[in-house]
């Protein structure tokens, strides 16, 4: 109910929240279908692996770097660009499919994990601008429960489409999903006087009060190890559900590619 006053009399942070709903449900259509096209052009979990490791790999090697450069832009214009730059990469996806062209898969998946760890610290770093700090809490529990709700809908929704329209269409509805969020990013205005650095602090020095930061705090840092635990199962678990798809439960999709898009 709180959560609900919160959108409801903070139209800032109902935009946010509102294109940060749309971009994520778009992006379990992205999921799904990517799984889906990596494992009939390749028929090798392995390589779907690699797709996932693909989009992974930049948080892991580029997340922490990211903090610090995000707080040197206004975050609006920097959350509409992104937001726009994720679209093109979401459509380009197609591309895999027209072509039959594994190579697009790992680059473009590698490019969307570069965007979205870009865009996330910097929409994080936009909401205590927003609302006020006894609000915060209310906030994080509103995105929570979001999140989850998201994750149960948007990959039912994105199979569905998948095996009944095709990945093209998925891969669409991911780019329409990254305008949405950037149309509402629009409609977003506040103050950032006291929200950017403007170069006024070097880089490495904020990098490393960042790094001191998550050594020293014992609730960073299971925060960190709480990610990375899951990315470890989550990443076995993304690519086992595909697999029993096609293989135990004898979903099809290679239909959509062999037929749909033919090969030349």
């Amino acid at each position: 109910m709180q959560g609900m006053h919160l959108l409801r009399t903070n139209p800032n942070y109902r935009n946010l929240w509102l294109a940060s709903v749309g971009s994520q449900f778009g992006n379990w259509f992205n999921e799904v279908a990517l799984a889906q096209v990596t494992l009939v052009l390749t028929h090798s979990p392995a390589a779907m692996g690699l797709v996932l490791l693909c989009r992974s790999l930049p948080a892991v090697i580029l997340g922490p770097l990211a903090g610090p450069f995000v707080d040197r832009f206004p975050k609006r214009p920097f959350l509409f660009l992104t937001d726009l730059v994720r679209a093109l990469f979401a459509v380009a996806l197609s591309l895999a499919v027209v072509w039959h062209a594994v190579l697009v898969l790992y680059v473009i998946s590698a490019l969307l994990g570069v965007s979205g760890i870009l865009f996330r610290p910097a929409r994080n770093a936009a909401i205590p601008l927003i609302i006020s700090r006894d609000d915060l809490a209310m906030a994080n529990g509103l995105e929570s429960q979001a999140s989850g709700l998201i994750q149960i809908v948007g990959a039912a929704c994105g199979g569905i489409i998948a095996a009944t329209v095709g990945p093209i269409v998925c891969f669409s509805i991911n780019a329409a999903s990254y305008l949405w969020s950037a149309g509402h990013i629009l409609r977003c205005h506040w103050d950032e006087t006291d929200g950017v650095s403007q170069g006024s602090t070097p880089y490495l020095q904020s990098l490393k009060a960042g790094f001191e930061e998550a050594f020293h705090n014992r609730v960073v840092r299971a925060i960190i190890l709480i990610g990375i635990s899951w990315g470890l199962v989550g990443g076995g678990y993304y690519i086992l559900i595909p697999v029993l798809g096609q293989q135990v439960y004898l979903f099809n999709p290679e239909f959509w590619i062999t037929h749909i898009i033919p090969i030349n």
